[in-house]
């Protein structure tokens, strides 16, 4: 049965608009704060799957982890961002679920994102990631899905971020406005702004990145990275069986 006092963020993009900041600030040392932290686009409520609502909701709560109890429950998937399917996923498993959502001007984010993606051409060919494209285009219908969030969504349970925000206050107004969205104290964390932008990058570092596209593909890093977690702190992997009834 689920805890009504827990609180279910869903932070859900769209792409090269900060998801990476707001996972990297809830993936610190955050007391009842509970996420994945291995990986951040799990793509779980986007995946094809037969579980039943009850099902899903139990796996989706054995990835997540955290520090003392689970008040504040986080999932950072910019890939739900223009996938209604997904977000009807989370709101059978989650009725009562917030949705916190981020507006970023469209001539600034395609810029971005091209220019990401012209650093990605090699292992977008090489790997597949043709998809990223494709998922851009539906994510740039930003207005038509805000106008679809608000007629599924209660406004009370629906928050919108601007990334202009994030870059003049580091990421300040964006807690502000989570905390009282959530109505959730979170503890003061200085992360600066996350900058991605490899635009001026040498050859060398795209033959690192190439690299890292590749142990991303494999999926490497997730087991690494659940190892070395657990052995440094098992009981962040066991800890959510104690808020799961």
């Amino acid at each position: 049965m689920e805890n009504i006092q827990q609180t279910h963020l869903f932070v859900i993009g769209p792409q090269r608009s900060g998801t990476t900041w707001l996972y990297e600030y809830f993936s610190t040392e955050q007391q009842n704060v509970f996420i994945d932290r291995v990986e951040k686009e799990n793509y779980f409520f986007a995946k094809a799957t037969k579980r039943n609502s009850v099902q899903s909701k139990d796996k989706f709560l054995e990835k997540l982890s955290g520090h003392g109890q689970a008040d504040l429950l986080v999932d950072v998937c910019s890939t739900y961002f223009g996938h209604p399917k997904a977000i009807l996923r989370i709101l059978e498993c989650f009725p009562n679920a917030k949705f916190a959502y981020i507006y970023r001007p469209e001539n600034s984010r395609k810029k971005s994102f091209t220019e990401h993606r012209k650093f990605n051409q090699l292992s977008a060919w090489i790997l597949g990631y043709g998809i990223s494209w494709k998922l851009y285009h539906l994510q740039s219908r930003f207005d038509e899905f805000e106008g679809w969030l608000k007629e599924n969504i209660p406004n009370d349970r629906l928050c919108r971020l601007e990334f202009s925000d994030l870059v003049s206050s580091k990421g300040q107004r964006w807690i502000e406005t989570i905390e009282a969205f959530t109505h959730f104290k979170l503890d003061e964390v200085s992360l600066g702004v996350v900058n991605k932008s490899r635009k001026d990058a040498a050859v060398f570092k795209r033959v690192l990145f190439m690299g890292v596209r590749m142990i991303q593909y494999t999926r490497v890093h997730i087991y690494i990275k659940r190892f070395l977690l657990m052995k440094k702190n098992p009981e962040l992997i066991l800890a959510n069986h104690k808020f799961k009834k």
